[in-house]
């Protein structure tokens, strides 16, 4: 899994997760101290699940437009986690957007 990838897709996995966790502690952070608005938290958490769904899968980064659309980039866990992590991030961010 990760020993098989290049030292630059570790870079940019750990890249993508260093980014997410920063989305999601500053929407924590806006949640609990400065404004309790329940919206903002949950474009958050779904922006926070779509970029981690990046991070599982580093190879895409790297891959020719061609083959990732055929679906032949392999991720750090089975590709229907990640794309069901794409799937939910999308759709709760989307969700929070239409409730505003």
């Amino acid at each position: 899994m990760i020993r098989n990838l290049a030292v630059k897709e570790k870079v940019a996995s750990l890249v993508w997760l260093v980014f997410a966790l920063i989305i999601l502690l500053s929407g924590i952070y806006d949640f609990i101290i400065v404004a309790s608005q329940p919206l903002e938290m949950l474009k958050s958490c779904g922006a926070f699940v779509l970029l981690l769904g990046f991070a599982l899968q580093p190879k895409i980064l790297f891959t020719p437009l061609k083959e990732s659309w055929k679906g032949n980039v392999d991720g750090l866990v089975n590709i229907k986690i990640i794309n069901s992590m794409y799937f939910v991030g999308v759709f709760i961010f989307l969700l929070a957007l239409g409730l505003e």
